[in-house]
């Protein structure tokens, strides 16, 4: 069946279909021509609390709810009756700071909301949406449901973990992917469908991947490399370093460096312990 499968006239792959506009650039089809800077502040409470949160630019140790990220907080907060009602905002402002959410930043947001940790991590856990992990510079998501599935998709996620270098749900060596297998991208018309971070990817092949990859490091923020490769693999020294990231329509620059996973493990419980075989219990022990 992919064999049979055309593009769309006029849909260059992305953000949906352009149609008989085939003049229309990616720019206009996104809105990022007109958007405007989006101050990290946020502008009106009526707004604050709508920006995207899966962001290029991101620091996984910064602090939360701090500077203008404090005002924007405020404002999301000045909405809701109730302070359960900013609960969801908040954790996207939380992930848009850092990239994804940590048991801290749960914490974090539950002091903020006066609600009780179990309830937030409850929340944050029940959404994919939220990263519960770093995930690198690029999220890139691969729906494997039922549309794109018989247009090839489980060929388009091997195509990207090859062509990124690391296995699903892995950080590239760079910090430049993860990808992952996505349930349902709503985007069954224009099959296979691949989330980048906030933006969709459309009709895309395993010919295509290669193209989209390229493409990904070329508009990714230029690495420096470090002077000594202090903290760095030593055969790493040539592609990674600090990222010097530019003003960011919402975030300020900052710089980021490509790291492992911190978290993981950290909400695994513990083990539980083992029960004594029967012969070394005493013949009195009680049996429920």
């Amino acid at each position: 069946m992919a064999e049979q499968k055309t593009r769309v006239l006029g849909n260059p792959g992305f953000a949906g279909e352009t149609g008989e506009f085939s003049h229309l650039s990616e720019a206009d089809v996104r809105g990022t021509a007109y958007i405007g800077r989006r101050p990290p502040e946020g502008r009106e409470a009526g707004a604050a609390a709508s920006y995207p949160y899966q962001l290029l630019q991101k620091d996984p140790s910064a602090a939360l709810f701090e500077g203008p990220y404090r005002e924007r907080a405020d404002k999301i907060k000045s909405r809701y009756p109730e302070p359960q009602g900013a609960l969801l905002p908040l954790l996207n402002l939380a992930q848009e700071i850092r990239g994804h959410i940590d048991a801290e930043a749960m914490s974090l947001v539950a002091s903020e909301l006066d609600l009780s940790p179990t309830y937030v991590r409850g929340v944050a856990t029940f959404y994919t949406m939220y990263n519960k992990q770093p995930v690198g510079d690029y999220l890139i998501q691969v729906c494997t449901n039922v549309a794109c599935n018989l247009c090839g998709a489980d060929d388009v996620m091997e195509a990207f973990l090859k062509t990124a270098g690391a296995e699903s749900g892995e950080i590239s060596f760079d910090g430049a992917f993860m990808v992952i297998e996505a349930e349902c991208l709503g985007a069954c018309g224009f099959p296979t469908a691949v989330q980048v971070n906030e933006r969709y990817f459309e009709n895309v092949t395993p010919a295509d991947v290669p193209a989209i990859l390229e493409r990904l490091r070329t508009e990714r923020p230029i690495r420096k490399k470090p002077s000594s490769g202090e903290g760095l693999p030593a055969d790493a020294t040539s592609g990674a370093g600090a990222v010097e990231v530019p003003d960011d329509p919402g975030a300020p620059g900052r710089a980021v460096g490509p790291e492992s996973n911190p978290y993981a493990g950290r909400d695994a419980a513990p083990p539980a312990a083992a029960r004594p075989p029967a012969a070394d219990r005493t013949s009195g022990e009680g049996h429920g």
